[in-house]
């Protein structure tokens, strides 16, 4: 069981995991400084909420959930900042790739990526918690509250929306 009463015993939790969960919100919001922002804020919601984690699932699980609330959050609030006060010259907005998209150089990275994009958020995340992160779809099934069979039918739907994209040349 594990103890979470000290501040030490935080620390370790949060070097354990805290590559992990910034590469799920890299992944999930295409830009490193909003998953710097969204990696902090999913450690300060832990360190808030400890006395709620009951061990029903690892660490590791209960931080992604908490990692995808506070993104979802985030999409929400950047939504009603969008619809409350639109900015001049909005459809004009340059596309400033990530430092990820840099890093993907070759064609094939690029093509997968770009199928990966065209997703909507669930979907993307179905696969960027099964095929980047590694999580398994018990896991998954934690993560996201829902059954196991659920998690593995949606993330096959999403799967095959990337062959889709793939294959009939959209991108």
């Amino acid at each position: 069981m594990l103890i979470f009463g000290r501040k030490s015993q935080y620390e370790s939790i949060i070097c354990e995991n805290y590559k992990q969960i910034y590469r799920l919100l890299v992944y999930l919001a295409n830009d490193s400084s909003i998953a710097e922002d969204l990696t902090q804020e999913t450690f300060l919601r832990a360190w808030a909420s400890l006395k709620d984690f009951k061990e029903k699932s690892s660490v590791s699980t209960w931080l992604n959930r908490i990692a995808y609330n506070a993104f979802i959050d985030s999409i929400r609030k950047q939504k009603k900042f969008e619809n409350a006060s639109p900015g001049p010259g909005d459809s004009n907005s340059q596309v400033i790739p990530s430092p990820l998209q840099t890093l993907l150089g070759n064609e094939t990275s690029k093509s997968l990526y770009a199928a990966i994009n065209k997703l909507g958020q669930e979907e993307k995340y179905m696969i960027v918690l099964h095929y980047i992160q590694g999580f398994s779809f018990s896991e998954m099934s934690g993560i996201l509250v829902e059954p196991v069979g659920t998690v593995k039918w949606r993330t096959n739907q999403a799967l095959q929306k990337i062959r889709g994209h793939l294959g009939n040349g959209e991108l």
